[in-house]
């Protein structure tokens, strides 16, 4: 991990501790956490961020997922993945993929699938793509330009896509 000597939030820990992080490895018993904490970024944890070709097979799958099942079965199937609190989408969950809260780690919850990268990331594109195809086009290609390769919706959710 590249991450500076520091306290930040450690995967596993209780909600609301800090740990300190001194370069190499995790030192001494978790502690309160003060507001000013930054979070530890989900990759430098014991996750593998997923690649972008990786990211850009499970889009492509998802589109055929939601053409075979003529948008219905992908859409049931989605919802039960999303309320069974996994962080996955149909195309996420066959090749082994999950959104996690960047600040925690922890799986993206329904209000987060559905609302905001659902819901209010497809609104923003749409206003994008009806006003103009560059603003679009760059909103989908955020994700080469993203260290921990997110898309514009992940950004937007504050989540990141890891191997499960």
């Amino acid at each position: 991990m590249s991450q500076q000597p520091g306290h930040y939030y450690a995967e596993g820990d209780p909600p609301d501790t800090v740990r300190y992080w001194d370069g190499n490895q995790w030192v001494g018993d978790p502690q309160p956490a003060p507001s000013t904490v930054p979070p530890l970024p989900v990759a430098a944890g014991q996750r593998e961020v997923v690649s972008k070709m990786d990211r850009f097979l499970c889009y492509l799958l998802e589109i055929a997922l939601l053409i075979v099942t003529l948008g219905i079965g992908w859409l049931i199937w989605a919802l039960v993945i999303v309320l069974k609190n996994e962080g996955q989408t149909p195309a996420k969950k066959l090749m082994n993929q999950q959104a996690l809260i960047e600040a925690t780690g922890e799986p993206a919850g329904p209000a987060r699938m559905i609302f905001v990268r659902g819901i209010a990331a497809s609104i923003v594109f749409g206003i994008a793509q009806m006003f103009f195809y560059i603003p679009a086009l760059i909103l989908l290609l955020l994700v080469f330009f993203d260290d921990q390769n997110r898309t514009f919706w992940e950004r937007l959710s504050s989540t990141v896509v890891v191997r499960t």
